[in-house]
Formats: structure tokens, sequence, C-alpha cells
């Protein structure tokens, strides 16, 4: 009898989780991206700047993430947060933007030009699509 209700206990606790081997068939070719990146954007000036992301749509779960990647370089996850926000320096010029959501098991990628501005804020714009609001600095 035990055995059936341990059997039956892990069972429900398995229900309504997500595979992990699906979230890192998507993450390692983005992460694999990152380290490309990362050994082409090298050291040099640098302008202070930020990120904000409105994970709203994406962050799914208490145990769901998003990563931010700026140029090949991660910013850290961020687990069940509605808001992801990074302060950060960002290369003038060009400089790519990136974040990973474990949740829809997709990457997305910007690239900016940190000259026009250095304050970005990301909103969801339908189902997989994102705005970039690219705020000019005063």
């Amino acid at each position: 009898m035990r055995t059936a209700v341990a059997a039956l206990a892990i069972l429900v606790a398995a229900c309504g989780r997500k595979d992990p081997s699906a979230v890192d068939e998507a993450y390692q070719p983005w992460q694999q991206r990152n380290f490309i990146l990362s050994q082409t954007f090298s050291g040099g000036a640098t302008l202070d700047g930020s990120i904000d992301i409105d994970a709203s749509r994406d962050a799914g779960g208490a145990n769901d993430w998003i990563e931010v990647v700026v140029n090949g370089n991660s910013l850290g996850r961020s687990t069940g947060a509605p808001r992801v926000s990074h302060t950060l320096k960002f290369r003038p010029g060009p400089n790519w933007i990136r974040f990973f959501s474990s949740a829809s098991r997709l990457g997305w990628e910007f690239q900016i030009d940190a000259r026009q501005g250095t304050r970005f804020e990301f909103a969801p714009k339908d189902k997989v699509e994102w705005t970039m609001i690219q705020v000019k600095d005063e």
C-alpha cells in the first residue's frame, strides 16, 4: 500500500512540470551563439546603460527563468520575476542584447547601437515578438 501511495505522490508531483531536456535542446544553441559573441566583443570604452524587460508573458511559474546576455556575456538569470532589470556597461556603437525564457523555450536577440541611447525597454508584442524602446541619453 505504501508503494502505491508513494508512486501516486510522485506522479502527482510530476504533473505540470516541464521536461528539462526540452529546455536544454532550445537553450544549448542559444548559449553557443553567446560564446561566439563573447569572443568577438572584447573590452574598450564603455557607456552606462540599463535593460528593463516586462517578463510577465514569459516568466511562467516560480521555477521558470529569463537569462539576459549582452555581447555574449551573461548578466544573470531572474527566476519567477515578472520584471527583469539590469544596469550595465555598453560598448559605444553596435551591441547585442539577447534573452532566453525557460517557460517558452525561446530566445530573442536585438542588435542595437549604444550611440543612439543606452536605456532599453522590452515589452511583449504578441505570442513570440517583442517591442524594443531605446531611450536617448540626455
